[in-house]
């Protein structure tokens, strides 16, 4: 899935001026999808969904049939990847890397055989298959029914990823290893004190005094919280059906349901075995506001409705009770304080909280050597305690006892024997200060001694996704841009390759 010439996307921004010119060909069209400076047409997204085929097939053993690219989000999905494939096409002739003939071989000989590309291949087999290269064509095409250049271009795109993984390792390996290293050795065991940021009841009437006009604006960025429409909570049985040929049967097979749940049948158990998968977990139950569903709004707890057709099949549902609206105005009392205080915790105006933290972190320090910070302290004002357990810097984000932390893991990691009580850090909805209870540091030479072992393993370990990783910083350098309107309009026959759409290797 690789990269047209400037040549060619020059010519085709050229054409796009003419607002008179006579029909364009889809070449010619704006592109489908961009990603940095690789731009995608039709034809490109042919011979890269031809490709996809070819690779899945290659590696399960799985068809991957046309007629699933009828699901929007799995165009959108293979659309991306072959962008993603196509700018490593780019970096790879950009970087004048080239492909290892052995490599190449090895990978043809495997799609001629039936294998996998990571199964084995034995000498003899290469020989063999090598020998003669237009049987070994021939079994290619016959096995993927696809070109032979799709297949080739699929193999380059292959080891072009290895040869390019390689290229990234050897950037890294300066510091890579070591860091890794060194984060795997770095450990430590600390206790956490959570102090609450919950505003005092004098802080919230001095806010709702002073704060009303980004009281204002919480209240109409958060309708959720103060406005419910009118609802009804229901439980549906829905049977998947998207093959019209099907639907008297499917039909049937729900009138069959409906009548045991009408004589009394478990509803729930019902759609736990019969349902979508994605009900069976909630047995059915969703909510449905009146406005999108006025009949069933009217009908009863306990009715169940008639047979109807759904965009995924035939449904029926079961009436479960009723929600009335919900209007909570901006000047009700009770909700001029929850505003307040909502107010006060997104904007951290929480001074007694900051106090607590701060009184905390200071007798945790023993610089108040009368007070003492034992459970009743704790507990009078309301601070939870608890004890991380031996954990490593690997950790990038997630505290033991806390949970996703990423600003309070650096902060812990920067404390040390000599000063081991951290300042007061946010996260979420409590004011944290850390002591270090003990810390294990490696040393040079430990590195000196583990660092030729290390660094092949950390290059084993990290080869398959250093490629992922530099796609991710490239994509966020540049924004991928989709058409989505433009690929949701192709019909399914319109995305299967033509052989105009070879994509070279």
């Amino acid at each position: 899935m690789g990269c047209r010439a400037d040549t060619e996307t020059q010519s085709s921004k050229t054409e796009r001026v003419d607002t008179h010119a006579a029909p364009k060909s889809p070449e010619a069209s704006a592109p489908i999808g961009r990603l940095g400076d690789v731009a995608m047409h039709l034809t490109d997204y042919q011979a890269a969904i031809s490709e996809t085929m070819i690779l899945r097939l290659w590696q399960t053993g799985n068809p991957a049939p046309l007629a699933a690219l009828k699901s929007l989000p799995l165009r959108h999905k293979v659309l991306l990847r072959a962008l993603e494939t196509r700018v490593i096409r780019m970096q790879f002739n950009k970087r004048a890397l080239t492909r290892p003939a052995m490599m190449m071989e090895d990978l043809l000989a495997k799609a001629a055989l039936g294998l996998r590309p990571d199964q084995h291949l034995s000498e003899a087999a290469r020989a063999s298959a090598i020998a003669d290269l237009e049987k070994l064509e021939a079994q290619a095409v016959a096995r993927f029914n696809a070109p032979f250049k799709h297949i080739k271009r699929v193999a380059a795109d292959l080891v072009e990823h290895r040869v390019f993984a390689d290229v990234l390792l050897d950037q890294a390996i300066a510091v890579g290893p070591k860091t890794a290293w060194t984060d795997e050795k770095t450990c430590l065991n600390a206790v956490l004190y959570r102090i609450p940021r919950v505003p005092t009841a004098p802080e919230i009437d001095k806010a709702v005094k002073e704060l009303q006009t980004p009281m204002k604006t919480y209240y109409e960025s958060n309708p959720r919280l103060f406005k419910t429409p009118a609802r009804t909570f229901i439980r549906r049985l829905l049977l998947a059906n998207t093959d019209a040929s099907k639907d008297a049967v499917t039909k049937r097979r729900l009138e069959g349901l409906r009548k045991k749940v009408i004589d009394g049948g478990n509803m729930k158990d019902l759609v736990t075995e019969h349902g979508l998968p994605r009900d069976r977990r909630s047995g059915g139950r969703k909510s449905v506001s009146m406005s999108k569903r006025p009949d069933l709004h009217a009908l009863s707890k306990g009715s169940v409705t008639a047979i109807e057709q759904h965009p995924n099949g035939w449904v029926f549902y079961r009436i479960e009770g009723h929600g009335e609206a919900v209007n909570r105005t901006f000047n009700d009392s009770r909700v001029q304080r929850e505003l307040a205080a909502a107010v006060l915790r997104k904007e951290n105006l929480l001074p007694t909280a900051k106090r607590m933290a701060g009184l905390l972190a200071y007798r945790l320090r023993g610089l108040e050597k009368t007070a003492r910070v034992d459970d009743a302290f704790l507990k009078k004002h309301r601070i939870r305690k608890s004890t991380t357990g031996r954990f490593c810097k690997t950790s990038k984000k997630h505290v033991p006892s806390i949970g996703l932390a990423p600003d309070l893991v650096p902060i812990i990691f920067d404390l040390t024997m000599e000063q081991p009580v951290s300042n007061p850090a946010r996260v979420r909805q409590d004011l944290v200060v850390a002591k270090l209870l003990f810390k294990e540091v490696p040393t040079t030479p430990l590195w000196e001694e583990e660092k030729a072992a290390y660094t092949a393993q950390w290059r084993q370990r990290e080869a398959p996704s250093i490629v992922r990783k530099w796609l991710h910083n490239y994509s966020r350098q540049h924004r991928p841009r989709l058409d989505s309107k433009a690929v949701k309009a192709l019909k399914t026959d319109a995305l299967k390759w033509m052989p105009s759409t070879i994509s070279g290797p």
